[in-house]
């Protein structure tokens, strides 16, 4: 996924979540693990979902009209099941809690909605992160 403003552009993995490159620093490719820290965080949580328990759902106010990132990585037995709303549709990702991510993007508007559940047996816990893009 590439995002751009006037001034910067910038590549991530769209599976990981990682920056693959930054113009601003010379096309340079650099890797932050994962972490949108050069973003603005407007939401994060260390979340235990259990099955058969109702899915935790958010509305989390935009930071303006600019692209958003949700990002979700989970670890257990089962899988995590990600809903998102992204451009007015309604999208699902299935992520294996193998310490896999996904990274989806949102568009800005009012508020960002989201829905976060588990699939399986057991437990899982997801690390979850909403960012604006404010370069």
């Amino acid at each position: 996924m590439v995002f751009r403003s006037p001034r910067r552009a910038v590549v991530l993995d769209g599976p990981t979540g990682r920056v693959l490159a930054d113009d601003a620093s010379g096309s340079v490719p650099y890797d932050r693990g994962g972490d949108l820290g050069g973003f603005g965080t407007l939401w994060q949580a260390r979340l235990t979902l259990r099955p058969g328990l109702p899915p935790q759902q958010r509305a989390v106010p935009a930071a303006g009209s600019r692209p958003h990132l949700l990002q979700a990585r989970c670890t257990g037995p089962g899988e995590l099941v990600l809903v998102a709303f992204p451009f007015g549709q309604r999208e699902s990702h299935r992520v294996a809690c193998d310490g896999s991510s996904t990274t989806v993007l949102l568009d800005g508007g009012k508020k960002l909605r989201f829905v976060l559940a588990a699939s399986g047996d057991a437990p899982v816990v997801v690390d979850a992160r909403l960012a604006a893009l404010v370069f």
